[in-house]
This record gives structure tokens, sequence and C-alpha cells, in this order.
């Protein structure tokens, strides 16, 4: 085999190259039910947020890993599920009353925008997300 044929396989055959993000919730005032966290990639739906866990909830926070991501614009979302009842619980408004955050630490004051949560994942990275109720808690 000729030696320039045989680099190109052997580069061929190497895996993809993959980051880990590390996601650290912050802000959790209390141990109850679990810290949900999605990792997006097209939109805040079921649909754009490909990669996901779940964790018991554990002041003052705690760290995800996500490893073998492609390197991306990504987006995260988290929020608390304090009842366990597997969903983000709002009030007849349509606003949360479970701690929540995103990424970019957008949505605080008006509904998260996707685009203004992106950020580039290009190596090993840590990004933090701090969950808080929408009123009171600061």
């Amino acid at each position: 085999m000729k030696p320039v044929l045989a680099f190109v396989l052997l580069i061929a055959a190497q895996p993809a190259l993959a980051d880990s993000l590390t996601v650290r919730v912050s802000g959790v005032k209390e141990a109850a039910g679990q810290i949900q966290i999605a990792v997006c990639d097209a939109s805040f739906d079921i649909e754009g947020c490909p990669h996901g866990a779940s964790r018991a909830a554990m002041p003052p926070g705690l760290d995800v890993l996500f490893p073998d991501l492609s390197p991306g614009r990504y987006a995260i979302a988290v929020y608390q599920d304090v009842d366990g009842d597997g969903a983000l619980n709002k009030n007849m408004l349509g606003l949360p009353t479970e701690p929540y955050g995103f990424s970019n630490d957008i949505g605080r004051f008006s509904p998260p925008v996707f685009s203004e949560a992106l950020f580039d994942l290009n190596g090993d990275m840590t990004v933090e997300v701090t969950v808080k109720p929408l009123f009171g808690g600061g």
C-alpha cells in the first residue's frame, strides 16, 4: 500500500471529533424533585433538544456532563421539577411556578428567544445556568 493512501485510510478510520459539555446548575434552594436539563441545537421544543438529563436536586447545585457532543451551536434549558410531575408547572397566566433558567441567563423578563441562548461549543467547556423562580427567591 502506498504511504499516502495508508495515511488517508488511517485518518478516515479515526472517530469524529467530539467535545464534552458540563452544565453547571446553580441556584438550587431545596433538595426537592429533579433537575431537568435539555441541550438544544435547533429550538427549545422536544425535537430541537436531542440531549437531556435528569438528576436529583441538590443545593446549592450540581454539574452534569454531556460527553461526545459534536462541535457546534447549542442552547441549554433547565428547570427544577419540584413536585416530580415531569413538567414545568405554570400558573393560569402560563407563567412558570417552578425554578428555571437558560444559557446566557435569558428569559427572565420575557419568553426565551432560542437565538439569544446560543453559545459555541468548540472544545470541552462548562456553561453555568442558574435556576430561580420567576417571582421571589432572587
